[in-house]
């Protein structure tokens, strides 16, 4: 309305003279809606990765242990962004010490992944890509803030409310990284580790779900804790559009009868060993099999729905803190009458 007022006011001008202005004027409001759209960008963070491997330089150069913790301590724990604050207080074993220690102890790793944490920026647009995506088919979206740290091979990737939060030294390590003195787990990892685009769209979708305090908490079951894992593989991959091929996924494929009855008879218990983040205790080696379980629920699920936008928004924004709720959702997926027929 300002602007038709502006261009009205004008009519006792030369033509050329008004043309000029109404041009400038549109170039003003379509800068300042530009300007606008740019405000809900994803606001990512890269200034813990700097200012870790400043720190990293001068540790690696001085032979005193002590010293080596007041340069971590100062260069990069005292300079921490607030997403790292975040993470220090997630994760309260991210100290100067505990860098220190893993910094001396794998000296071979920290010298080969130094290049592939640097190189995160080139993945920045990508990133961007996939959150327009997200809101794209998600209208209901809640843009996250993104924070790149290292974290002493602690942790991939971790959220709090409105933020994501990624290990770049694990979630960026792959095949041509230096793992030889890792425990045989972190090798066979960043064998199959996704880019780290993977690793961020997985972890949206953790910061959009509902109740998550109840699985944080160990008051939610299986059923509910591998419904969030797996709904976060779900929705990556209706994003990347290909499918998982994770060790966990492929096994899955092969074997999902057998597990599915394993499956049923433990979901309603708070145990995860079998299922979840169970490196040391999974059967047989197969660990993390609560994601594959999780994602074919919810695929089920999507693939039954009549309407898939609605079906999503279902998917996304199931109450984990509900039981009631989530167990409805699995009768709902159709996925145990899969296996009844």
């Amino acid at each position: 309305m300002v602007l038709f007022a502006a261009i009205n006011s004008l009519t006792h001008l030369p033509v050329m003279k008004k043309i000029k202005i109404i041009v400038f004027l549109f170039l003003c409001l379509f800068g300042k809606i530009a300007l606008s759209q740019n405000n809900d960008a994803v606001k990512i963070h890269t200034e813990d990765i700097t200012n870790f491997w400043t720190a990293y330089d001068q540790v690696v150069n001085a032979k005193d242990t002590t010293r080596q913790i007041t340069i971590i301590q100062t260069l990069f724990i005292d300079k921490a962004s607030d997403g790292m604050k975040n993470f220090m207080q997630v994760r309260p074993n991210l100290t100067a010490s505990k860098y220190v220690q893993s910094i001396n102890k794998y000296p071979k790793f920290w010298k080969s992944v130094k290049v592939k944490t640097l190189l995160v920026n080139q993945s920045l647009e990508k990133i961007q890509d996939n959150m327009n995506i997200y809101r794209a088919i998600y209208p209901e979206f809640k843009q996250p803030e993104i924070f790149f740290s290292i974290s002493h091979l602690s942790t991939g990737g971790t959220t709090v409310p409105g933020r994501i939060l990624i290990g770049t030294e694990i979630a960026a390590a792959d095949s041509t990284v230096d793992a030889s003195e890792l425990s045989p787990f972190l090798q066979d990892l960043f064998k199959h580790n996704q880019d780290i685009v993977y690793v961020v769209t997985h972890e949206i979708t953790h910061t959009q779900q509902i109740g998550s305090e109840a699985l944080d908490n160990g008051k939610a079951d299986l059923l509910a804790q591998c419904l969030s894992e797996g709904a976060c593989e779900f929705v990556a991959e209706l994003i990347v559009k290909k499918q998982l091929m994770f060790p966990y996924m492929t096994y899955g494929r092969l074997n999902e009868h057998m597990l599915w009855e394993k499956f049923k008879t433990e979901m309603n218990d708070k145990s995860t060993k079998n299922w979840l983040y169970n490196t040391a205790t999974a059967p047989g080696g197969h660990k993390d099999l609560g994601y594959f379980m999780g994602y074919v629920i919810c695929k089920s699920y999507y693939e039954k729905a009549t309407d898939k936008n609605y079906a999503l928004k279902q998917i996304i924004e199931l109450d984990y803190s509900d039981s009631q709720k989530v167990h409805n959702f699995l009768n709902d997926s159709g996925y145990a009458d899969k296996w009844a027929k």
